[in-house]
């Protein structure tokens, strides 16, 4: 069967496609397009994401414990890392939270999990990268003898295409990982893979450890809460993910990959002095407290399978729907 339809030459960024819409063909642009960048390549996992083997007794600041390879983490491993187990004593000066797309919801940061880096923060807040025998010389022992085995493991099974990078290399492709600074500044991250972008802020401050920023999220960090607010409205709004949908890698199943194309879409700088994007920013307050009030009560377990990782966005997306609906009209108002 078929159905008559009216089709329009549209543009979005660099990208064009006819739309059932008309979108225009306007050369607007977002303001923080050139300000998101990627996260770090966190991979081979089985190295980095770790896990403690003892009590800690609430609190890892200062202290050497015994850790090992996380069982989610292994789980989800590809040849050739997959069963590659480390384990042993590791310091806590290397310890930072991070998250992957299955961590972020709308408004909210589900159970962040925790990476080992051979990276400490610098004085500027930068990461900066060490080799085990750096670690050894910083008087961290058993931390070094961890990223002695993992450089010895990546030696032995990296693939060709990387036969002349180092672990760190890897870690640190295109400055993803030495390019992130720890500050206080609030930062919005958003998913880069999926239909629709889920984001939400990070705050160093209300982490237990340094937060460092994966490749499955793009970051950028803001001047202020405000701002942090009226970006992250932007991203989780229907307004926004509506309008890239046509210009979107397709798939078996429809839109897929958010990648940067959400950033096509038009959005002007925070303007302090703008009522609407102001009221944006009260509304995204509004909704983080929302959502961190949905997972209080619901208690998602820590590792979401793909379906109930879906459940819940959309539960939160109901929950929010009627400030979702004003930061749409504000964004359309602009």
């Amino acid at each position: 069967s078929s159905i008559k339809a009216k089709f329009y030459y549209s543009k979005l960024g660099n990208s064009s496609a006819f739309t059932l819409k008309q979108l225009g063909t306007r050369n607007l642009t977002n303001h923080y397009k050139k300000l998101f960048r990627q996260g770090a390549t966190l991979v081979p996992r089985n190295f980095y994401f770790v896990e403690p083997t003892q009590d800690l007794n609430g609190s890892f600041k200062g202290k050497s414990f015994a850790a090992k390879t996380s069982e989610v983490t292994n789980r989800q491993a590809k040849a050739p890392w997959k069963n590659i187990i480390l384990s042993g004593r590791v310091s806590a000066d290397y310890l930072y939270r991070t998250a992957l797309a299955q961590n972020v919801l709308p408004f909210a940061l589900h159970e962040p999990p925790i990476v080992l880096l051979p990276a400490k923060i610098g004085q500027s807040g930068n990461l900066r990268l060490q080799s085990s025998n750096e670690i050894l010389q910083d008087g961290s022992l058993d931390t070094a003898n961890w990223f002695r085995t993992v450089e010895a493991e990546w030696g032995r099974k990296k693939t060709e295409k990387n036969k002349n990078n180092s672990n760190t290399d890897w870690l640190d492709w295109n400055g993803k990982l030495t390019a992130q600074i720890i500050d206080t500044r609030p930062v919005v991250i958003y998913t880069a893979s999926a239909k629709d972008a889920n984001a939400t802020i990070v705050r160093q401050e209300n982490f237990d450890l340094p937060f460092a920023i994966d490749y499955t999220t793009y970051f950028c960090a803001c001047g202020s809460e405000e701002e942090a607010q009226y970006v992250c409205c932007f991203l989780n709004s229907d307004f926004a993910n509506l309008r890239m949908k046509d210009f979107q890698a397709r798939g078996l199943f429809g839109a897929r990959h958010v990648s940067k194309k959400i950033l096509d879409v038009a959005l002007p700088k925070f303007d302090p002095q703008s009522k609407a994007h102001t009221t944006i920013a009260d509304l995204g307050q509004t909704c983080h407290k929302n959502a961190a009030t949905y997972l209080t009560s619901e208690k998602p377990e820590a590792n979401l399978s793909a379906h109930a990782l879906g459940r819940h966005r959309l539960a939160i997306r109901r929950l929010l729907s009627a400030e979702l609906e004003k930061i749409d009209a504000l964004f359309k108002s602009l």
